[in-house]
């Protein structure tokens, strides 16, 4: 199986552009989740890679204010559009906030583990869950150094991967920690457990106003995990799927003595 945190940086348009991508790639036989760091070392059998891509058009200057890179700095590279080719072979697609890599890549991959949708859900405060917030969670010293040199790709790649390290091992339970269940508990917890905006702020998904969920479909800027947990939610009222006892529709439960999260087996079946 081969394995691969990603990271992109983009042009900042609509649609964007990759203009730097960096990965740690590992090729493995197991399908047991294996630790990227260990022992304080990173795994010998990682594979490090940055490239830098042209663009079409130049990045914005919000984009440029991020990532520094000019279009000076980015001429005589391959062209954007070849990007997608380089992850093509990755069997289990890593990244935090995967959605945006995965559509700005234009790509499918089999296996996705969110670590900004297992973030949220294992640390559900108000410390924040953006890269750097977890890195420092993590390790305080190794987080303010990242500061220094965040929205670089590689670095990121590299904190992507002491965060998903960690969350793995504090809030996993052991029957859970392989890349197919990781992938499952990931995309089962990509919605917020409660509505985070508006008038229902804070309310769970059983115990959200029907109507209200009708008007934020007919809306046409929706959060696609919003979306998805609305309609799942309406299929369990109107009866055409069955919600689970268990997990309460959740599809991932935790448990109260030991803190540690796995999948529902309702939802076990896809891992």
């Amino acid at each position: 199986m081969i394995v691969a945190i990603v990271d992109t940086e983009t042009n900042g348009r609509t649609p964007g552009e990759v203009i730097e991508l960096a990965m740690l790639l590992r090729r493995l036989s197991s399908k047991v989740y294996v630790p990227f760091w260990a022992g304080g070392m990173w795994d010998p059998s990682l594979e490090a890679t940055s490239r830098r891509f042209t663009p079409d058009q130049p990045s914005t200057f919000k984009a440029l204010s991020v990532h520094g890179l000019s279009s000076a700095l980015l001429e005589g590279y391959d062209p954007s559009a070849i990007a997608g080719g380089c992850v093509e072979e990755v069997e289990c697609f890593i990244a935090h906030n995967a959605r945006f890599d995965i559509e700005v890549l234009k790509v499918e991959p089999p296996l996705v583990i969110d670590t900004l949708a297992l973030s949220r859900a294992f640390c559900p405060d108000d410390e924040g869950h953006t890269l750097g917030a977890m890195l420092l969670r993590v390790d305080e010293r190794l987080g303010l150094e990242h500061r220094n040199v965040a929205h670089g790709a590689l670095a990121d790649v590299q904190a992507c991967a002491r965060v998903l390290d960690w969350l793995v091992a504090e809030f996993v339970a052991p029957p859970s920690r392989t890349w197919a269940s990781l992938a499952c508990l990931s995309e089962a917890l990509a919605a917020p457990q409660t509505i985070p905006f508006g008038k229902h702020k804070g309310t769970t998904w059983s115990d959200l106003d029907f109507g209200y969920m009708r008007w934020y479909l007919n809306q046409a800027d929706q959060d696609p995990q919003i979306r998805d947990r609305m309609l799942r939610e309406m299929a369990y009222r109107n009866g055409s799927m069955a919600r689970c006892p268990h997990c309460d529709g959740l599809q991932a439960i935790v448990d109260d003595e030991s803190g540690l999260w796995s999948l529902c087996s309702c939802f076990s079946t896809k891992a």
